[in-house]
């Protein structure tokens, strides 16, 4: 079945779509047009690729919006849209997950850490000398999937460690070099915080997850040519997708270092997805 799949998908396009900031406007909505647009992008593979988790994406993504598979938790996850099924999942190892929670609990860091796909919408959370405005907003959304880390065998295998910090790059780094001895075994990813838009996440994944890995990992598994590959994005955590794709785009909401390395489209208010879709038959097809 994948090598007919492979023949078929050759020579065709895929898309991939970051959500928030990207796909949605700043309403968490999708406009009209963008969904027209992936209506009737009959010749090309559409990809949402998100931050989110598998439960948080399906609340902002209509059961019937056009699409092919969602790519989730930063690439820890794919799932076939059309039938529900997960084809796709890498997990943390369950002695570094609790290596790194207990080295950032010792740093003082405030934390969450979540199951392994599908239900990394469950956590636990360990509040450090510094509790960011981000965690009582996400236990409030997360209310009855969440629970306080009181002792490190609590957690069992996880896919994820997200660390809220303060809106300041330098502490960004400061943690970052301090995971440096766990560089071979993680991959590390800088999000803006979707409660604060301000606040900066560190979030720890596996080393093979990223959203540039799994969609190198999607492409193949359909046989696509890299040469065929189009991302939008607008945060650093799509940094990985942005490198990967051969022809990738940026929103004019992202941050300007994003926008410098990379073409800028119209900002999510006004129809992005639709843009580029446009950009692809126009230039392209």
């Amino acid at each position: 079945m994948y090598i007919d799949m492979q023949q078929d998908n050759k020579h065709k396009f895929i898309l991939f779509t970051d959500i928030d900031g990207t796909l949605l406007n700043q309403e968490k909505i999708i406009s009209r047009q963008n969904i027209e647009a992936l209506s009737n992008a009959h010749q090309i593979i559409r990809v949402a690729i998100s931050g989110r988790n598998f439960i948080s994406a399906r609340r902002v993504l209509p059961p019937d919006i056009p699409i092919d598979y969602l790519v989730f938790s930063n690439g820890a996850g794919i799932l076939d849209w059309h039938n529900g099924e997960i084809i796709y999942s890498r997990n943390m190892a369950l002695k570094i997950a609790r290596t790194i929670a207990q080295h950032l609990i010792d740093l003082g860091i405030t934390f969450t850490v979540h199951r392994p796909v599908p239900q990394t919408h469950y956590y636990l959370y360990h509040i450090g000398s510094y509790t960011p405005q981000d965690l009582p907003m996400r236990n409030s959304y997360y209310m009855e999937y969440t629970d306080q880390l009181e002792f490190i065998e609590q957690i069992g295998n996880s896919t994820c460690i997200i660390c809220m910090l303060e809106p300041d790059e330098k502490q960004f780094f400061w943690l970052k070099d301090r995971l440096l001895p766990y560089k071979d075994k993680i991959s590390i990813t800088r999000t803006t915080s979707p409660f604060t838009h301000s606040n900066i996440w560190l979030e720890i994944y596996d080393n093979q997850v990223s959203k540039g890995q799994t969609a190198t990992r999607l492409c193949q598994m359909l046989g696509i040519d890299p040469g065929y590959t189009i991302g939008i994005g607008n945060d650093y955590n799509d940094l990985s997708l942005l490198e990967f794709v051969h022809y990738p785009f940026v929103v004019d909401n992202a941050p300007d270092e994003l926008k410098k390395r990379f073409t800028s489209t119209t900002d999510h208010n006004n129809h992005a997805i639709a843009e580029v879709i446009s950009f692809i038959y126009k230039e392209l097809l």
